[in-house]
């Protein structure tokens, strides 16, 4: 990374990245700064620029739709766009917001395509998990379902440090975290087949 920064002068670099860049404060002093889940406007404008204004405009609704099934992370926006933009004529909208209207199905339907894939982005998270928590020292916290995403008590302080370093969660207050709906999904699935233990 450090290669890619500019010399002193007019110009700029704009990273992203799930975790901390603490490697560009060697050679630099970088303006670091979280980035939200996209709200609804900010999604619909993405989806714009991916499958066409047209198609956009022509089903509001079922647009609407999906922008509620992503809830805010680009990468699910970035997949329903481009399964929009590559779907055949006739409502593709509306038939892509019935495909995803069962919960269950949502993380397996936007991970098909292993170029693109929710799936794929949130595995790469968890594993990072495993570079931010001493070996053995992980166990899955517990969660009550909140309107938008998941809020619960932490089962110790680590659980939701560990969760918020890996981009997983944000702080909901001093004692909860709040994950968003792909995230919470994400993580029953892995769970499911995987116990984690002090």
């Amino acid at each position: 990374m450090a290669r890619l920064v500019p010399d002193e002068g007019d110009s700029a670099v704009l990273t992203t990245e799930a975790r901390e860049l603490g490697a560009l404060r060697v050679h630099t002093a970088p303006e670091v700064g979280d980035i939200e889940p996209m709200n609804a406007e900010a999604s619909r404008e993405l989806l714009t620029r991916i499958a066409g204004a047209d198609l956009v405009a022509a089903e509001p609704e079922a647009v609407g739709e999906l922008v509620e099934v992503c809830g805010g992370p680009a990468i699910a926006l970035c997949v329903v766009g481009t399964m929009l933009a590559d779907a055949e004529p006739d409502r593709p909208a509306a038939r892509l917001a019935r495909r995803l209207a069962r919960r269950e199905r949502v993380l397996h339907e936007l991970s098909r395509d292993h170029e693109l894939s929710v799936r794929a982005v949130l595995d790469a998270a968890y594993e990072r998990m495993d570079d931010l928590t001493p070996a053995g020292a992980r166990r899955a916290p517990r969660f009550r379902r909140g309107r938008r995403g998941a809020r619960g008590p932490l089962d110790d302080a680590r659980d939701g440090v560990r969760l918020i370093r890996a981009r997983l969660a944000t702080r909901a207050d001093e004692d909860r975290v709040r994950m968003l709906g792909l995230v919470r999904d994400h993580a029953r699935t892995r769970l499911a087949g995987r116990c984690w233990a002090r």
